[in-house]
C-alpha cells in the first residue's frame, strides 16, 4: 500500500502543479498580448497627436490668411464708400 499511496500522492502533486502552472502560463501570455496592444495604442496615439497638431497649424494659417484677405476687402469697401459719399455730395 505504501507504493500505491506514493503513486497517488505523486499524481496528486502533478495534478496540483498542472492546475497552478497552466493558468499562470495563460495569464502570462495574456499579459504579453495586452502589453503589446497597449504599446501599439500608445504609438498610434502619438501619431494621431502629431497629425492633429499639424492639421491645427494648417487651419490657423488658413484663418490668418483669411483675416488678411478680409482686412484688404474692408479697406476696399471703405474706399468705395468714401468715393460714393464724395459723388453724392457733388450730385453726380
Amino acid at each position: 500500500m505504501e507504493e500505491m499511496e506514493m503513486v497517488r500522492t505523486l499524481a496528486g502533486l502533478i495534478a496540483l502543479g498542472t492546475a497552478i502552472v497552466v493558468p499562470m502560463l495563460k495569464l502570462n501570455s495574456n499579459i504579453v498580448k495586452l502589453t503589446d496592444a497597449v504599446n501599439g495604442l500608445k504609438e498610434a496615439n502619438g501619431k494621431l497627436e502629431k497629425s492633429n497638431t499639424e492639421e491645427h497649424k494648417q487651419l490657423h494659417e488658413r484663418i490668418n490668411h483669411r483675416k488678411k484677405e478680409n482686412e484688404a476687402l474692408d479697406d476696399r469697401v471703405t474706399d468705395h464708400e468714401n468715393r460714393i459719399s464724395i459723388l453724392e455730395k457733388h450730385n453726380f
